[in-house]
């Protein structure tokens, strides 16, 4: 066993405090602090109480690291998983859109000449300064546009949430399920050795063929062939799991969670919670209300800015200041916008037909969330949770109508495979059974072992599924900001 001496932990840059701290209350006794390197400062160090505690410090063994648990990973994955950050940063691009769509044009300032070079004089030379004025809400309009793509933005960031926390806590299960069937197997693998211990005596004292030994070895080859398939489904699910958190270099740990706890009390009242709940469904609406105001932005188009300027200007040949002012305005006789416009009401009604779209998808994963849940609900409960050992041994000192009494109270598949497989294994030892029997029992034992743990993984991830609004892929791709915008839309990219 490898033995590490653990340093007792001090923060970065605590030493100095520290020593500081022991020379004031007296633990460091020394007139003046001796040079770093010389001998009496290596005698000082020598004699102080750490090193002497150091010296006298058990070492602490190497340990497994501890358990983890589903908070500790939510956790990480708020910290690590790289979909969250992008989906604020999104948020903040949106955010930015928003601030710009509300900003008024800038002045522009010119330079204005004319009559230069006549009658070999300067002419008239001065400056100009123009402003464009926004008319008829248009930039109020564009910042309601800019605003509900923010709302839609922050409302994909808690979707992204939730797919991130619902995907860490299906992997979770699915890896607390992989540790558990491969504790499963080991013990299948310890059950089987035991089985070919037993087929080797009986056959050594002429009570069992070597067919039977033959069988036993042969059982448990697939036994550890089971465990070893257990072990890498084990390591696989490790590794999603970690990449799910962000984290792919996680060390596997055993995980602190109970299986067998689920919640029965979900039916099919719970589409409802989830379309009231939905962010998906809110997301689409609030694409209604975006595409409603690009459209009342996209009718405004047409009504022109009106742009203004003034300029000044000095006369050479008069000697005279001169003052001008210009105001302008295009004329929609030709552009009138209409493209935008169809465009604009095309828009909307792809995004009254999204809200559809959505109800419908909502209510398709639903039924098959539900039917899964529905399912293994109903196996767990068939199943059964196994029944403890002192159970066992108490039935098996029954007999007769005691012993079948006793069986009825365990009317689950997990608790009369158990007793099926202890009274078969006695009855062999004492030559009343053969061992056919004995691995026909041992089969059906392991069987609805891994069924009812695989139960208990598909109930605890459709509730996790239900639960969590039906929205997975935790490390789904996240659109460009760019992307997010209809290309024409005011504030988007233009062609």
């Amino acid at each position: 066993m490898r033995l590490r001496w653990k340093r007792p932990p001090v923060a970065a840059g605590g030493w100095l405090l520290a020593t500081a701290v022991a020379w004031q209350a007296g633990i460091l006794k020394a007139a003046d602090p001796p040079k770093a390197g010389s001998r009496r400062a290596l005698l000082a160090a020598a004699q102080t109480p750490a090193v002497r505690a150091a010296e006298t410090a058990e070492p602490e063994p190497i340990g497994p690291p501890p358990a983890l648990t589903l908070d500790a990973l939510e956790q990480m994955a708020r910290e690590n998983n790289p979909t969250l950050a992008q989906r604020a940063a999104t948020v903040e691009a949106a955010r930015g859109r928003q601030i710009q769509a509300a900003l008024r044009p800038n002045p522009t300032l010119g330079y204005v000449a004319s009559e230069i070079g006549n009658e070999g004089r300067a002419g008239q030379q001065g400056i100009s300064v123009s402003q464009e004025f926004v008319r008829r809400d248009k930039l109020r309009l564009a910042q309601a546009v800019a605003g509900y793509e923010r709302d839609q933005a922050q409302l994909e960031a808690a979707a992204q949430l939730f797919r991130v926390l619902t995907g860490v806590r299906t992997l979770f299960y699915e890896t607390l399920a992989a540790q558990r069937t491969m504790g499963l197997t080991e013990q299948l693998v310890r059950l089987a050795g035991e089985g070919v211990g037993i087929a080797r005596e009986r056959e050594r004292a002429g009570e069992a063929t070597k067919t039977e030994l033959l069988q036993a070895q042969i059982e448990l080859d697939q036994v550890r062939i089971s465990a070893a398939n257990a072990a890498n489904a084990y390591r696989a699910a490790w590794q999603r799991l970690a990449a799910s958190v962000g984290r792919p270099d996680l060390q596997a740990a055993a995980l602190a969670g109970d299986l067998a706890e689920h919640d029965a009390g979900l039916d099919a009242n719970a589409l409802d919670a989830i379309l009231a709940q939905s962010p998906e469904l809110q997301i689409a609406l609030a694409g209604v209300q975006r595409a409603q105001a690009a459209l009342e932005r996209a009718r405004v188009e047409p009504r022109p800015n009106l742009t203004v300027q003034a300029s000044t200007q000095y006369d050479f040949a008069s000697r005279d200041q001169i003052t001008g002012v210009a105001i302008s305005a295009p004329l929609p006789l030709r552009n009138r916008n209409q493209g935008n416009i169809l465009a604009a009401e095309s828009e909307l009604l792809r995004a009254q037909r999204e809200v559809d779209r959505v109800k419908l998808s909502i209510t398709e994963r639903f039924a098959s969330a539900f039917a899964r849940y529905r399912t293994a609900l109903e196996q767990v409960e068939r199943y059964g949770a196994p029944i403890p050992d002192a159970e066992i041994a108490r039935l098996l000192t029954l007999r007769g109508d005691d012993l079948q009494a006793a069986i009825d109270d365990h009317p689950q598949i997990i608790a009369r495979s158990q007793v099926v497989l202890a009274l078969t294994t006695e009855g062999y030892r004492r030559g009343e059974f053969g061992y056919l029997q004995v691995l026909t029992a041992q089969r059906t034992l392991a069987q609805a072992s891994l069924a009812y743990v695989r139960a208990l993984a598909e109930l605890r991830q459709g509730t996790v599924a239900i639960q969590g609004l039906l929205l997975t892929d935790a490390l789904g791709a996240v659109p460009s900001a760019a992307a997010a915008i209809p290309s024409g839309a005011p504030g988007g990219p233009t062609e």
